[in-house]
């Protein structure tokens, strides 16, 4: 099967439907798990790395301006592999890279965020996914899932879309909405998981068959 990658706004169910897909795929997940790859090439903890997860560069460098780049873990190449640049945050962009594209060749895997699409732009086979719905209907979603209340899941979902945004056009140098970016675009709010699980799941089986290679 392709890979898969999944952007996604706030609240419209990107880790939900990136879950159902790599359940019925038998693939990988590359969700949370990329944070603790990267945290442990970084050599920092969990926390700090999820704490700054899709964050532009102000926001990165808050994060790790104490460390000294000559002696932290991450001031040398030579201390996480050739290529990895001395600069913290362009340290942070490029081993989410590189743990996205080990990811990618395996074959199997469902990659959500990241960035991910940006990265593997240029693999031919891959499905590229954004998800999206209503700021009402996430607002929702949200309420019941972090159990608090509507102007706090409606602050949160808008900087968190924000954010994302900003990282996309920081790093790639795209409009993170922008649809000309995926293969599918794909309203939550009507669809649902389970359909656009199904739809996603149906393009990608497309794309796997030999025929479908010369459809994109």
């Amino acid at each position: 099967m392709p890979i898969v990658t999944i952007a996604r706004e706030t609240g419209a169910g990107g880790a939900d439907v990136g879950r159902l897909l790599a359940d019925r795929l038998g693939a990988d997940l590359v969700d949370g798990s990329l944070i603790d790859e990267v945290a442990r090439r970084l050599q920092l903890p969990r926390e700090e790395v999820e704490g700054e997860d899709e964050q532009p560069r102000s926001l990165v460098g808050r994060l790790l301006r104490g460390m000294a780049l000559a002696e932290g873990p991450i001031g040398t190449e030579t201390a996480l592999g050739e290529g990895v640049p001395g600069d913290p945050h362009d340290a942070v962009v490029t081993l989410t890279a590189q743990v996205i594209r080990e990811a990618a060749r395996s074959g199997n895997a469902v990659i959500v965020g990241r960035g991910a699409c940006f990265v593997l732009a240029d693999l031919p086979d891959a499905v590229h996914v954004f998800l999206c719905a209503p700021v009402e209907v996430r607002v929702r979603r949200l309420v019941a899932l972090w159990g608090t209340d509507e102007a706090t899941a409606r602050r949160r979902l808008l900087a968190d879309d924000a954010r994302r945004r900003a990282y996309v056009h920081e790093v790639h140098g795209r409009e993170w909405r922008d649809p000309l970016n995926y293969d599918l675009s794909i309203d939550t709010g009507r669809m649902g998981f389970e359909d656009a699980a199904e739809i996603i799941l149906a393009l990608a089986a497309r794309r796997a068959a030999p025929s479908g290679r010369d459809a994109r």
